[in-house]
């Protein structure tokens, strides 16, 4: 039984440690003290775990329920849009924040 559950366990934990370091990408490296930034790492991480779990409760109630997609769109689309969001302004902060450490030639 334990052979069965270890591919899943794998999936399951590159699924959620690739969601928080996208997810976090909205912090600018240098800008932000130590303290603020451990500050604003931990309120995006909670952020993204109550929107990961609320995901995963619409797509979970999709398949155990007889509840479809378009009944649960509400719970499945809106935090995975919210994400999407929060992923683009975080690559349009890292692409900002590169550009400005680039010496211009």
């Amino acid at each position: 039984m334990r052979f069965l559950l270890l591919p899943l366990e794998f999936i399951i934990d590159f699924l959620f440690d690739g969601w928080f370091s996208i997810m976090q990408w909205i912090l600018p490296k240098k800008t932000l003290s130590i303290l603020v930034q451990i500050i604003l790492r931990i309120l995006i991480a909670i952020y993204s775990a109550i929107l990961l779990v609320i995901f995963f409760f619409g797509i979970l109630c999709a398949i155990v329920t007889e509840l479809t997609v378009f009944d649960l769109w509400k719970v499945i689309f809106i935090p995975l849009g919210l994400s999407i969001i929060q992923i683009v302004i975080g690559l349009i902060v890292r692409c900002k924040t590169k550009s400005k450490n680039k010496p211009d030639y």
